[in-house]
Formats: C-alpha cells, structure tokens, sequence
C-alpha cells in the first residue's frame, strides 16, 4: 500500500507457517519422551518440596 508514493505497509497473506513451527517442536517433544525410559521409584511430592524451607 502506497500514500503519496511511500510505503506504508507490508501487505502479506493471512496465513502463515508459524503454525509449522509449532507442529514441529511438538512432534520433537513427542518423540523425545517416547525415547526416554521413566523414572522408577521417585516421590514427585518430595521433589517439589525439596527446595521449600
């Protein structure tokens, strides 16, 4: 869009691929905690008490 012959924006689609991002690190994450075994025998009660006095 022009006024007075500057430009005054950029006119872009209303989509995006910002979205692709997101899917992606998702998928990451997925991927990531399928590979790792689980903790055994570990009180997540204890943990996030651990730092309070």
């Amino acid at each position: 869009m022009f006024i007075d012959s500057e430009a005054v924006a950029d006119l872009l689609p209303a989509e995006s691929n910002h979205n692709a991002d997101a899917v992606a690190a998702v998928d990451e994450m997925l991927s990531f905690m399928r590979a790792q075994r689980a903790v055994a025998d570990v009180d997540l009660e204890v943990l996030s008490d651990e730092g309070r006095a």
